[in-house]
């Protein structure tokens, strides 16, 4: 989701950006309660991976697609590389669920890193 696309929603959403790097944000959005399980994890990755990019000119790859149960929450992570001739990105999707609340964070960065650690010390 585009941070126009989230002013413009009704959604509760926290929106970082890396001043160094603005291509580097991080996205959090309040949503819906969803029980997580391994059937979410494919729906949630099928839908993601079945969009249309087409106008934005860039290749998706399938990087990882894990489900953490977890003892403090249930866990969807989706993880892409989106690339064109000139740049490479990457986007890593996560569903977190923990007491009838369900969290959507959105990461974006130019660098092939993981984000699991932000995961670790998250509380809903």
């Amino acid at each position: 989701m585009r941070y126009e696309e989230l002013l413009n929603s009704n959604s509760q959403f926290e929106y970082f950006i890396d001043k160094s790097n603005p291509n580097n944000t991080i996205t959090f959005i309040l949503g819906e309660y969803v029980a997580l399980n391994e059937n979410v994890l494919e729906l949630f990755a099928d839908m993601l991976q079945n969009r249309d990019m087409s106008e934005v000119g860039f290749e998706r790859h399938l990087i990882e697609k894990k489900f953490y149960d977890l003892s403090y929450a249930d866990i969807v992570k989706v993880r892409f590389r989106y690339s064109n001739d000139v740049k490479k990105s990457y986007l890593t999707q996560y569903l977190i669920s923990h007491n009838f609340k369900t969290v959507t964070m959105i990461v974006t960065n130019t660098e092939n890193e993981d984000y699991d650690h932000l995961i670790k010390n998250f509380s809903l």
